[in-house]
């Protein structure tokens, strides 16, 4: 239907933003109206925008208390009467006089934050001075002129604006024709459009009268002597975006300001990733309001997936489209914490200023009032997706609602589900496994995160299956409604690889225990994979042998675990990794068929080894039920010593005469003197050894205790070592090993950023030194402890969170992706035994070679064509 609007002088009369849209564009001449509504190009993304909010349809409940309703929300820590802001705006002096005052005014009037955009008409000092008690943000357009962006970032700050609004999405502006056919050049009009604006006296007495078009005031003291007007800042800001603004230009943003920051521009879920990588407290999903970009997705449609990505370790912020109070709701119950909206509140200005802003702005809130009342949530913490039918354009039957940021982030593969699916599938998950199956707050919350504590997340469900049918009849499901699925052990890992998301499934094989057998003559066990690592060791002493991988987590880890991360440990020197270890295996694979590669036989040479591809592959290929594993003959007579070292080489040419002295290592610990000392200083009483050695060496070696001290005392003549101490018992070895183990306290008493890493054994002590000086370089006072394996090739580097001057996610990050190119540097490894997981995927490229990269995503294509298992993991 259509309708007729009051007249604009009457805009009081207005009950909803569109009536406020039609009366701005009566009051307004062409080439305003046109710069506050129109989009980009054809105007597909800017419609899209719209009809996002209508695909999606309510499911109201009836029958519930309403005495009290409650729109108020909380937004960046701090209560606001509803979930809004004002978004960033620019130029808003061609609508009003002093816009952005009056914006700031109104929006301090509700109780909400106003953003001021980089180019406002209004200074940031104005601003601030106008709203003393008000919620100031600061939209920040990074500028080529470095620093001017530092001196802005500076004033912000001075004005005590509570968060920083960083734009990423506009460093190239979008082809907005309406603009190219309404001006000569920057800010000079053409003849038709000057004259359609002396034919709106209203609109230029209070916009332009005495000073004509208002000048940028935030570029004033940026711009050249005499060249402040309009057009100059128009040309000045159209040459100053800067078009190399990367991820690193938004960690020295981050590391430069103190307060909140807001990441404004981001459409797809790694860029989510990468923002929450760097430390943001918020980012905005937005298309720029269809000003930028045409054909790109609307931005409601792109919420979901961010919001299940990393909804619980940012606030997610919604900008364009917003035109309703049942449009701020629906962006809420698809996870949104709140909305930004711009042309809402500048339709209210431009037809009466700051009150007309402040009364658009309580149409919003009255209807998002009327919205809870009507739906039967009358709290926002009551929105979720339950609230919401299907989107209109999808039919009833389809397996979910998939946009294209879902199709990019896994290819041909799993798409957004909507909360209908989410039950039907629950539903389909209840009945097949019954109580094996945990919802909700029955999920323990030890299945959120494993021991790194990284983005912890309750899954849409676990299951705990215990059979290997069980699990194939489980994957079998969730490829078929191609749901996403997390393989968790013990939760010990060190990389995040059993961390799950809001969609996923999580499948804990705590169920799938038990040893099988032990074939004495063969020494082999056969195990499910739920077994722990302990109960293994003990029943292969009880069978007269050992399980040699062993590492301090062997009570809780369970053996699918070690396999899936292909664990190392102390004994890797003389007895490998857990891959060498490991005979056969049965495997699930992503569609649910069983793979028997249950081998007891050392040797078996019948074409390609398939057990090795899912060891290490951290549930990315296939979830492992059971094994056959090695075992080795016990221990025979060990000796523990501890030496004192003048250098790295020392240790090098210790570790070759203690091979070549007839022993058998099974373990050689290098430990630099910062972490010795650090160790020794936990302890009470004297140090085993000074601590003024550069390097120490713990070594336990099995075989005579003559050649032993006959290789020492050739050490000792030769300068190799400079002290040493042999326990003479089984205390002793324990008390010297507690040095080593002294990283079981790093989470206690560090703030540990822990490097598991290998390099050739030869270059370890210079990459020793040069991480050092790097750190210290570029973070004076950081403090950095050094040990490892080296036998192995294993060094671990940690870093005390507690020694840097701001211990930031986006510092930590700059803190690893300078370590991990160094170990490019050096050819090494950037995970020798914990990993890649979540943690250290961003950097697998200093490592693997681009064309075993590519191998390996066609490996797990072809294993896993639905993209379903860990998805996000190792390879992303």
């Amino acid at each position: 239907m259509q309708r007729r609007y009051p007249p604009s002088h009457r805009w009081r009369q207005a009950q909803s933003i569109d009536e406020l849209a039609g009366m701005a564009s009566k009051r307004l001449p062409a080439f305003a109206w046109e710069y506050l509504n129109a989009g980009a190009e054809d105007e597909r993304t800017l419609n899209d925008n719209r009809s996002a909010f209508q695909r999606w349809q309510w499911r109201p409940r009836t029958l519930v208390d309403l005495s009290e309703i409650d729109s108020s929300a909380t937004l960046l820590g701090r209560k606001c009467a509803m979930p809004l802001a004002i978004a960033p705006t620019g130029y808003n002096g061609m609508l009003w006089r002093d816009a952005d005052i009056a914006l700031a005014r109104a929006a301090q009037q509700h109780d909400i934050p106003f953003t001021l955009s980089t180019v406002s008409c209004n200074s940031l000092e104005e601003v601030a001075a106008a709203i003393p008690t008000g919620r100031l943000w600061f939209q920040l357009y990074p500028l080529r002129d470095k620093q001017a962006t530092r001196d802005l970032i500076a004033r912000a700050q001075a004005a005590n604006a509570e968060a920083l609004v960083v734009t990423t999405d506009a460093v190239v502006l979008g082809r907005r024709e309406w603009d190219s056919r309404s001006y000569l050049n920057p800010r000079r009009l053409t003849l038709r459009h000057t004259l359609d604006a002396l034919c709106h006296p209203r609109w230029a007495a209070q916009a332009l009268w005495p000073q004509g078009l208002p000048a940028l005031g935030n570029l004033l003291k940026y711009l050249p002597a005499g060249q402040h007007s309009a057009a100059s800042a128009a040309t000045y800001i159209s040459q100053q975006m800067a078009t190399d603004l990367s991820w690193e230009t938004l960690a020295e943003i981050r590391q430069q300001w103190s307060g909140k920051l807001i990441v404004k521009g981001i459409l797809n879920v790694e860029d989510a990733r990468h923002c929450q990588r760097l430390g943001a407290d918020a980012i905005v999903v937005t298309n720029h309001g269809g000003r930028q970009l045409d054909d790109s997705p609307a931005s409601l449609d792109c919420l979901p997936p961010i919001v299940d990505a990393v909804g619980q370790q940012l606030e997610i912020l919604l900008d364009s489209g917003i035109r309703r109070g049942s449009d701020i709701a629906k962006a809420l119950a698809l996870g949104a914490n709140g909305v930004l909206s711009g042309r809402a509140s500048l339709f209210g200005l431009a037809v009466g200023g700051e009150a007309g802003a402040s009364h658009a702005l309580t149409l919003l809130q009255q209807q998002l009032h009327n919205t809870l009342a009507l739906l039967g949530r009358p709290r926002l913490s009551q929105l979720d997706r339950d609230c919401l039918a299907p989107p209109l354009h999808l039919s009833s039957a389809s397996s979910g609602y998939r946009t294209a940021n879902a199709l990019h982030e896994h290819p041909a593969t799993m798409p957004s589900n909507s909360p209908t699916n989410d039950d039907m599938f629950l539903n389909l998950l209840r009945d097949g496994f019954g109580d094996s199956v945990l919802l909700g707050e029955e999920i323990p919350a030890s299945c959120f995160s494993d021991w790194t504590s990284h983005a912890p997340c309750r899954p849409l469900a676990l299951v705990r299956p215990a059979t290997t049918d069980e699990v194939a009849s489980l994957l079998r499901l969730c490829n078929e409604h191609s749901r996403p699925v997390v393989p968790q052990g013990g939760m010990t890992g060190l990389a995040g690889a059993a961390v799950p998301s809001a969609d996923s499934i999580a499948i804990s094989l705590g169920r799938l225990t038990g040893v099988e057998s032990v074939d004495r003559d063969a020494a082999t066990l056969t195990v499910r994979a739920g077994t722990t690592l302990q109960t293994v060791q003990d029943a292969a002493a009880e069978a007269g042998f050992r399980y040699p991988v062993d590492f301090g987590a062997r009570g809780t880890c369970q053996i699918g675990g070690n396999i899936a991360t292909n664990a190392g440990g102390h004994g890797v020197i003389r007895h490998g990794m857990t891959r060498d270890r490991v005979l056969g295996l049965e495997v699930v694979l992503a569609d649910g068929r069983i793979v028997d590669l249950m081998n007891g036989m050392i040797k078996n040479n019948t074409g390609y080894d398939l057990k090795h591809c899912f060891i290490g592959a951290e549930g990315t290929l296939g979830i492992v039920t059971r094994a056959v594993l090695r075992l080795a003959p016990p221990k025979g007579e060990t000796h523990t010593l501890l030496c004192g070292l003048p250098s790295y080489p020392a240790a090098v040419a210790l570790l070759h005469r203690l091979r070549g002295a007839g022993l058998a290592l099974e373990a050689f610990e290098v430990m630099w003197q910062d972490f010795y000392t650090m160790s020794c200083g936990w302890r009470d009483g004297q140090p085993p050894l000074p601590t003024s050695h550069p390097i120490y060496l713990l070594c336990e070696a099995e075989g005579e205790a003559s050649h032993l001290e006959t290789a020492l005392e050739s050490a000792l003549a030769s300068g190799e070592v400079e002290d040493a101490v042999l326990a003479s018992s089984t205390t002793q070895a324990r008390e010297l090993w507690a040095i080593r183990e002294a990283t079981g306290e790093f989470p206690l008493k560090l703030a540990p950023i822990n490097f598991d890493i290998s390099l050739p054994i030869p270059t370890i002590g210079a990459f020793v030194e040069a991480a050092s000086a790097m750190l210290t370089q570029r973070w004076p006072g950081i403090r950095i402890v050094n040990f490892g394996h080296i036998g192995d090739c294993n060094l671990h580097l940690t870093v005390d969170g507690h020694s840097l001057a701001k211990d930031t996610a986006e510092t930590r990050h700059a803190i690893e992706a300078e370590v991990y190119r160094l170990v490019g540097d050096y050819c090494g490894s950037i995970s020798a035994e914990h990993g890649i997981g979540l943690l250290k995927r961003d950097f697998l490229h200093h490592s693997v070679r681009p064309e075993a990269l590519e191998v390996m995503r066609s490996l797990k294509h072809t294993l896993d064509p639905n993209g379903i298992l860990n998805p996000g993991k190792l390879l992303g």
